[in-house]
């Protein structure tokens, strides 16, 4: 098949993107043509909260892609869908992960649909956001309601689904395992390179909010340490102030316990981290699923997760890791103290290497397929 790919991609940063590669190399290994259309300007730079939307030092336009959505021009809308026209596809794949690119895919969906007969398949990241805004549903049901079929990547995310279109018919295919960023590296290894010794090591991965709970991480460490000591990581951009946390942090004592790296980073150091570390901590207040977990479980780390979204349909308690009620740090400084003391962690990481076979990007491909196959042809 010829199948167009609406969504962010390479060279902008961020688990979207990289989702987008990923899939798009599985679906042209099973032979199908694949172009990607992604954005020419994804946020202007008022509403873009950290420094850069682009993967530093990539200014080249991949193979295979066009650069021609602007969120906030019209124009580039049809002219996309112009483009997609006239690329002659037989399937189109829209990613939607967020409101504020409804108003954008909705057009290019309608436009496409009225002038060519692909269906229009769409890969729901999120139909309600962590944070919501006014108009988040308008938005959103606008850019779903012309899809002729949807991938869900969790059963919460189903259900969200159901709520805002009934009618819908969709796959659930839970979210692939990024393998991406490298083999793993020995611990020893990657503890040296961060000149870490053999402390008990916890991580926390990713762009930094309010809804991802590392405040609530932060109050939990004390009685981590008490028990258990341990140094936390924190890897990722601040798209909250941060100012708030480094207070936390000192407030509580745990300066000499944590570490903080405000900043993107490469596909080239995730290993580093990942691999350094004994557990993934995600202590989130709201969640669909989480590319965290995926990259987690490629480098065979068990995570302890809260229970909300599809977090816990990711980790099974006390086999990949734990889950743990939300917004509760003493709950969640026991599983970490338990995680530790009851020795769990090489069990843990014997059954994450088993448990990732299930979650392949050819699993995702073939869902794709699959649902193609039944959807209509006008």
């Amino acid at each position: 098949m010829r199948i167009a790919v609406v969504s962010a991609a390479n060279p902008y940063r961020g688990g979207i993107a990289q989702f987008t590669d990923a899939l798009a190399a599985e679906l042209r290994s099973g032979d199908h043509e694949v172009h990607i259309f992604t954005f020419s300007r994804q946020y202007p730079g008022v509403l873009f909260p950290g420094k850069s939307q682009l993967k530093e030092g990539v200014n080249a336009v991949p193979e295979n892609t066009s650069r021609s959505i602007d969120t906030v021009n019209p124009l580039s809308w049809y002219a996309t869908g112009r483009k997609i026209v006239a690329f002659e596809p037989d399937l189109v794949i829209i990613n939607f992960w967020m409101p504020f690119t409804g108003p954008a895919f909705g057009t290019i969906v309608k436009y496409v649909k009225k002038h060519c007969s692909a269906p229009v398949i769409c890969i729901c990241h999120n139909v309600t956001p962590h944070e919501t805004r006014p108009g988040d549903k308008v938005f959103t049901r606008f850019a779903l309601n012309k899809a002729d079929g949807f991938i869900v990547l969790s059963s919460t995310v189903g259900k969200d689904l159901q709520q805002l279109l009934p009618d819908a018919q969709y796959r659930l295919t839970h979210h692939p395992v990024y393998d991406v960023y490298g083999e793993p590296v020995p611990r020893e290894m990657a503890r040296q390179e961060l000149n870490l010794g053999e402390q008990n090591v916890l991580l926390f991965f990713g762009l930094i909010r309010n809804y991802k709970g590392l405040d609530i991480l932060l109050h939990a460490l004390p009685e981590i340490n008490a028990n258990a000591p341990a140094h936390l990581f924190v890897v990722g951009e601040f798209y909250d102030d941060e100012r708030p946390y480094l207070d936390l942090v000192q407030s509580l004592g745990m300066t000499d316990h944590v570490t903080i790296i405000n900043r993107f980073v490469p596909d080239d150091e995730v290993a580093t981290y990942f691999c350094a570390a004994d557990t993934v901590v995600l202590p989130y207040r709201s969640a669909t699923q989480s590319g965290v977990v995926q990259i987690a479980m490629h480098f065979d780390r068990a995570c302890i997760v809260t229970d909300t979204g599809g977090l816990p349909e990711m980790v099974q308690d006390g086999i990949t890791g734990f889950v743990v009620p939300v917004d509760d740090a003493k709950s969640l400084s026991r599983s970490v103290i338990r995680f530790f003391e009851d020795d769990n962690q090489s069990q843990m990481e014997a059954a994450v290497h088993r448990e990732k076979e299930r979650y392949s990007w050819h699993s995702l491909a073939a869902a794709i397929e699959d649902l193609a196959a039944t959807l209509p042809v006008r």
